[in-house]
């Protein structure tokens, strides 16, 4: 028994469906994280405001500043960069976490992405450095600074 051309679609589009909903389900909880007081940083109106951020594999420096929007909401203006490698990576992302009151992810954003096989040792050192602006939610307390690493393997 063959399958008509519209029993094959309507399979594709539910399969489809179903991995774009357990994809979002496992970004969501991967998200939904919770940081101890000393991991983060209270989040002071004006600025510039000045910081570290010690994470499992690099040190980053970095300054912000909070602008207040009319009627309501915030702006964030964050630079900074990473001043210390702990390890050798192929690859690394810094994300900013703004945070509620018990220290749990509201919403998760990128700041920064070196790519794979662009780390120290390469000719062409790539920048370290980013500069951003961000909406804050408006729950948010306080931030953290978080990496998601690929650890590098040796040369290749």
């Amino acid at each position: 028994m063959t399958k008509r051309p519209t029993q094959h679609a309507a399979s594709v589009a539910i399969a489809i469906l179903l991995a774009t909903v357990l994809a979002a389900c496992q970004t969501s909880q991967m998200a939904r994280r919770s940081f101890p007081p000393e991991a983060r940083t209270a989040l002071q109106p004006g600025g510039p405001h000045q910081g570290t951020a010690d994470t499992l594999t690099v040190i980053v420096g970095y300054r912000y500043h909070i602008e207040e929007k009319q009627p309501s909401g915030r702006t964030m203006q964050i630079e900074g960069g990473i001043s210390r490698f702990k390890m050798k990576a192929d690859s690394i992302s810094l994300h900013i976490h703004f945070l509620d009151t018990q220290g749990e992810t509201i919403e998760q954003r990128l700041i920064y992405a070196l790519g794979n096989r662009q780390g120290r040792d390469t000719f062409i050192r790539p920048s370290t450095t980013f500069n951003t602006t961000l909406e804050v939610p408006e729950e948010t307390v306080s931030f953290a600074i978080a990496s998601r690493t690929r650890l590098s393997r040796g040369r290749r």
